[in-house]
């Protein structure tokens, strides 16, 4: 069994912003911290996109390696997973 990661983005936050957005220009009261992400959408958007490009040439690269280079590369692979968040497994 292969284990692959996915960048989770929720999409309910993207409506968030968009709604936030639509109330602070009809003048509603809207709270600051949500304003303050709605400001921050590009940002947000970009870095998920670059998340879910890096881990796409990563399962690319994966891909490639043969299965001679996996076993090779699999307990440096495990100690990384262990001291990080999981990057291979």
């Amino acid at each position: 069994m292969v284990v692959r990661y996915e960048v989770g983005f929720d999409s309910a936050l993207a409506e968030i912003i968009s709604e936030v957005k639509y109330m602070d220009e009809l003048g509603f009261n809207v709270p600051q911290d949500a304003r303050t992400i709605a400001l921050l959408e590009d940002q947000y958007v970009l870095r998920v996109s670059a998340l879910k490009q890096m881990l796409r040439r990563f399962y690319d690269v994966l891909d490639q390696l043969d299965v001679s280079q996996v076993t090779f590369c699999a307990h440096r692979c495990h100690s990384v997973s262990s001291a990080s968040v999981g990057l291979c497994v």
